[in-house]
């Protein structure tokens, strides 16, 4: 990353993510040390608490997340964003295109995706729209291998990894060199939704032991605002009021299953 190693005032890195977490541990806390950065030490919630410290900082390395992005670019015109960003981190979900090309408008620069996961660590980067290099999305960081089983799932050698050979849900269209590949979607059950990760199969087990649930299915949807998860419920009409109405219904259901999500 040039933008730690020129000459100058080095950025203050600002964070929206909590350093326990894999990417907040080796992004705002062991990266900005080894530069000999400042870290700011709150965690940012709002666009308003950015917006702050971005006008208090000479220069700005942002770590985030796509969920973050693309709530503050929907609103950016709102607000008086400084151009002083340096460099944008984004892990946690695949960003879209047009949230990237919101983001290279508002702050100037695209955000630098990292793709991996926590059993993994890092596996490869992205900076969407810049037009350099293969045609396939992903770049293999220089220490990790990956190679594709017969299925297309993505396998990752990495020194990194809980194991060798770890075997992940991702399909992937990998280059004749290895070193780049497209991602095509999760091959598994396991989603992530604005950064959480759940398998379906389990959640459906525990939707169905809500008392008046018989069974339950969940599938991950698009919607305006992003992907959300749909869900279709048998009930136990035997173990359900069905005379306070479809609307108290409803709401009722819908305050037994919310605990079973993040």
């Amino acid at each position: 990353l040039t933008c730690l190693n020129g000459n100058g005032a080095k950025p203050v890195f600002l964070c929206t993510i909590e350093p326990e977490h894999m990417y907040g541990t080796l992004w705002r806390v062991l990266l900005p040390r080894a530069a000999g950065c400042v870290v700011d030490p709150e965690v940012i919630l709002t666009p308003e608490a950015l917006i702050a410290k971005m006008k208090a900082a000479e220069k700005v390395f942002l770590v985030t997340t796509p969920s973050f992005l693309d709530r503050f670019c929907s609103y950016a015109d709102q607000y008086d964003v400084p151009g002083n960003c340096v460099e944008i981190t984004t892990s946690g979900a695949l960003l879209t295109a047009e949230t990237s090309a919101a983001a290279k408008r508002v702050f100037g620069i695209a955000p630098l995706e990292i793709f991996g996961s926590t059993e993994t660590g890092g596996v490869a980067c992205r900076r969407q729209g810049t037009g350099e290099g293969p045609s396939r999305d992903w770049q293999v960081f220089d220490p990790v291998k990956v190679e594709a089983t017969e299925e297309g799932r993505l396998v990752v050698d990495s020194p990194f990894s809980v194991e060798r050979n770890f075997v992940m849900g991702d399909g992937v269209d990998l280059s004749p060199d290895g070193r780049s590949f497209r991602l095509l979607g999760r091959m598994d059950r396991l989603v992530k939704i604005a950064e959480q990760r759940g398998p379906l199969p389990e959640k459906e087990l525990k939707m169905a032991s809500v008392p008046g649930v018989k069974e339950a299915a969940l599938a991950k949807l698009e919607g305006p605002h992003g992907p959300f998860l749909g869900v279709v419920v048998v009930l136990d009409v035997h173990a359900i009021d069905v005379t306070v109405g479809k609307k108290a219904l409803a709401l009722s259901l819908r305050r037994s299953l919310m605990p079973i999500f993040p």
